[in-house]
């Protein structure tokens, strides 16, 4: 098991530029069953970069904090759900679902905590770019973000502490992601064009939140948030007897672009989604619990435990009950 962790600025960095500091880094992985390579790379004073491919082979759940400013998430590989707070006052925790297909910014004013909540045998990678609220000011952008409430187009979650938007990844974003994947991963080190690409990565997506009606379509990004929230629904919710219709209803969409959106946006049929979802959690409830197999088929919404064996069967190779048997970790 292999974890290749780097932390630095990049050579032409002023030397007076430093890293913020970070709660989460390399002592905290020490104890965590991750294989992969992890950079992290001071671009400029209040914005950094970190790249990252990782395999995580056991369940992943940690507390981390960081400080105020924004985050973007350019996710290439995920699974799994951060919660975010912030750490003064009593602003209500955001559930964070990961998604590859869409990009997330996150802002806060205030310094934040969060607990990623990643299961087992999940590849997880991808870009974060941070920036500083001083780095923002230098930009004049930072009340873009400052302003963004319920009503900018992008928004997926907001408090009085936090605002969360989401936007779909265009083929402009994605190849520069992919260039820093490369570059950032690779043996080559080419530090003026990891900084000219990180540029490039921040400007495109200030652009789309500058002018999201100009740049997607505004149904498109209505609908998208629309089915964020389905998915959000129905992970919450697995034991519920769920119809496309009742889904429809609670997230405001019609039944067709429901179950056509969905497919297109997580690459599975709604129901397909929701009983492979059914079956991790299971998973996860026989590995880390003493629950018999009725329980845990009635806590993901299968009143039938031979219907459920049948799923457990077909998806994993096994039986709940061999499963079980064999004390099986999930991993």
């Amino acid at each position: 098991m292999t974890l290749n962790f780097e932390e630095r600025l990049l050579k032409q960095a002023q030397l007076e530029t430093l890293l913020p500091v970070r709660r989460a880094s390399q002592a905290e992985l020490a104890d965590v069953e991750i294989d992969g390579d992890f950079r992290r790379l001071g671009i400029r004073d209040g914005l950094e970069v970190s790249i990252y491919d990782l395999v995580l082979n056991a369940p992943f759940r940690r507390k981390v904090v960081s400080d105020a400013g924004l985050t973007m998430v350019f996710l290439t590989n995920a699974a799994g759900a951060s919660l975010i707070r912030p750490c003064a006052g009593n602003a209500a925790e955001i559930r964070l679902d990961y998604d590859a297909r869409t990009a997330i910014m996150i802002y806060s004013d205030r310094e934040l905590g969060g607990q990623y909540d990643v299961p087992a045998n999940t590849r997880f990678s991808g870009v974060e770019i941070r920036a500083t609220d001083a780095f923002l000011r230098r930009l004049d952008v930072i009340e873009t973000f400052r302003n963004a409430r319920d009503s900018h187009p992008l928004t997926l979650a907001t408090n009085k502490a936090i605002w969360i938007g989401r936007f779909p990844i265009t083929s402009t974003i994605e190849a520069l992601v992919s260039h820093l994947m490369t570059s950032g991963l690779g043996q080559k080190r080419d530090d003026l064009s990891m900084e000219a690409r990180s540029l490039d990565l921040l400007t495109a997506s200030i652009s789309v939140m500058r002018e999201p009606l100009f740049c997607q379509k505004t149904k498109f990004l209505r609908d998208t948030n629309a089915l964020l929230k389905a998915k959000t629904i129905l992970l919450h919710n697995l034991d519920k007897a769920w119809t496309i219709h009742d889904l429809a209803r609670q997230v405001g969409l019609s039944e067709k672009r429901l179950k056509e959106g969905f497919r297109q946006q997580f690459g599975l049929p709604v129901y397909s989604f929701l009983q492979k979802s059914r079956m991790e959690e299971a998973r996860a409830i026989l590995a880390q619990k003493d629950s018999t197999v009725t329980e845990v088929a009635l806590a993901v919404g299968y009143a039938n435990p031979s219907r459920f064996s049948q799923l457990f069967l077909r998806q994993y190779g096994m039986t709940p009950s061999v499963f079980k048997l064999q004390g099986h970790t999930a991993r």
